[in-house]
């Protein structure tokens, strides 16, 4: 009797079990029935249904839910159907499909930056790289050098500011992203190169072929042009600039610097810290620039004590090639009247990235995603709508007809002729080697012949830095200082006076933006953007 109540107890324990489990089966039945009714379903029937209550939870992004089994299987059916089964490397389509997933943002600016990138961004940091000697950019959907490097394989080429890189090796570079472009730039020291050039003074697309060489990279120039104009020619933004400038202007002021001419033409941008860094040198105080973002508005003020030209008359060049944080630079010059910016209008990357590395990776990678705009101390978008100077100046376009009697000139080798016969050449040698092309129905504007002159010349010699001569640009601001003319307006400061110490209250003010007033905000830039 007592065998038969434990067997009828254990029954009753297992029937009390089956009836918890089937409860909760058909709770998870009535969950998701709600988010997905059965009778929608296509095939499986109730068996397939409950089984998959059991799987796990797609992952949820907003509203969008992410199948990643199907990004397996796509993987999966390429790599068992695809008729070269040999060309289908799985590691190559997954960075593929990252990079993808970052170019449909539509942001040129936010990439995947496979091992092979990171690789050659660290050998950067190191201040010397297999490689051509090339600041490269981004303009109107083509990659666009910003500046060639003295006395490298480019400069010695005759690579010049403003040259498109069309193609390398034969294939356009419109279909690459940024580090394919600068991969197959760089390279061992003595490994070649070829690459397909447009310019805009030349007629038709041209190949060059050039020899790698180990680049030794120095972003900050200077000299003294006049007896009390200092010159500082700033190439690129980086974690030493601040000191790299400070350095520079000391030694400027101990040759006698009573003014400065700042060069940012061509300075595709950097670290914003740098940019921060390298303005409060000639800021002592207030607002430098301001960064939004999704969550939070962050003002980066100057602090004074970091200031060592607070009065010195300041100009700065800029053009349609200074970008980021040389925009940033100008921008609190221009708006704290600081100084006089001469040139044409900066191109218009105001737009901030942040390098993430992704953990989960055997390699080394990252993301570099845009992550915030910046503003000008006076509140004004950058981005897409760029830096307008206080002087406008331009260089002379060169008219078509002049062209095709230069490229005549060199086609037939004269200038290398020239050279040759007048090692050291005068102004009265030019005279003569242009009345010549003259009586050779070859008539060349004489400054036009002077510069072709001079750029062949300096294929074979370390290049001066400035070229007073023809660069109109740097001529306008040194007759700004000779004629006295000059001037700003009163100084304006965006920022919290100084607290009794002297010094700012702070440096950095972060904000954070209620989720609604950020909607708003993201209403008004994107009005902004579309009147672009």
């Amino acid at each position: 009797m007592g065998r038969d109540l434990s067997k009828w107890k254990r029954l009753a324990l297992i029937a009390i079990i089956m009836v918890i489990i089937l409860s909760t089966v058909c709770i998870l039945m009535l969950i998701k029935l709600q988010k997905t009714p059965m009778f929608t379903r296509s095939g499986g029937g109730y068996f397939s249904f409950i089984s998959e209550l059991f799987q796990p939870e797609k992952p949820v992004y907003g509203d969008d839910e992410v199948d990643f089994d199907l990004f397996a299987e796509a993987l999966y059916t390429t790599k068992e159907n695809y008729l070269y089964k040999k060309d289908v490397n799985i590691r190559k389509m997954i960075y593929g499909a990252i990079r993808g997933a970052m170019a449909s943002l539509g942001d040129t600016h936010t990439d995947f930056m496979d091992p092979e990138f990171v690789k050659s961004l660290r050998e950067d940091t190191k201040g010397e790289f297999g490689g051509l000697g090339i600041y490269l950019g981004y303009k109107d959907g083509q990659y666009i050098i910003s500046e060639p490097m003295p006395d490298t394989p480019a400069f010695k080429a005759g690579l010049k500011p403003g040259d498109f890189i069309t193609e390398i090796e034969g294939k356009p570079t419109r279909d690459m992203t940024m580090e394919e472009v600068i991969h197959k730039l760089k390279g061992e020291k003595g490994t070649k190169v070829t690459i397909t050039i447009e310019r805009e003074s030349v007629l038709e697309p041209f190949n060059v072929t050039l020899e790698r060489d180990i680049i030794k990279i120095n972003f900050i120039r200077y000299t003294m042009i006049k007896p009390d104009i200092g010159y500082i020619k700033f190439s690129m933004f980086t974690e030493t600039s601040a000191l790299d400038m400070l350095n520079a202007i000391l030694k400027l002021k101990d040759e006698g610097m009573k003014k400065c001419i700042i060069d940012l033409r061509y300075n595709p941008g950097g670290l914003l810290e740098a940019a921060i860094d390298v303005t409060n040198l000639f800021i002592p105080e207030g607002k430098i620039v301001e960064t939004r973002s999704k969550k939070q508005k962050i003002t980066h003020e100057a602090k004074p004590y970091q200031c060592i030209l607070p009065d010195m008359p300041l100009i700065v060049l800029i053009n349609q090639h200074s970008a980021s944080a040389s925009e940033i630079f100008s921008g609190a010059v221009k708006d704290t009247n600081r100084g006089i910016l001469i040139g044409e209008k900066t191109f218009g990357k105001g737009s901030v990235q942040q390098v993430f590395e992704l953990e989960n990776a055997n390699e080394p990678m990252a993301l570099k995603i845009t992550i915030a705009e910046y503003f000008t101390p006076a509140g004004h978008a950058v981005n897409k709508k760029g830096i307008e100077p206080d002087l406008k100046s331009s260089f002379p376009k060169t008219k078509i007809s002049e062209l095709y009697m230069v490229n005549e000139i060199k086609d037939k080798k004269m200038i290398k002729a020239f050279l040759k016969e007048h090692t050291n050449y005068t102004e009265k040698d030019v005279d003569g080697f242009a009345n010549k092309l003259k009586d050779m129905c070859i008539p060349v504007d004489k400054s036009l012949l002077e510069q072709v002159i001079e750029d062949e010349a300096n294929k074979t010699k370390t290049p001066p830095l400035i070229y007073p001569k023809y660069d109109v640009q740097l001529k306008k601001a040194i007759d700004v200082y000779n004629n006295n003319e000059y001037k700003t307006k009163e100084r304006k400061y965006y920022f919290d006076l100084p607290d009794e110490t002297g010094e700012s209250a702070a440096n950095t003010k972060v904000v954070d933006l209620p989720e609604d007033k950020n909607k708003n905000e993201d209403k008004i830039d994107n009005k902004e953007k579309s009147k672009d």
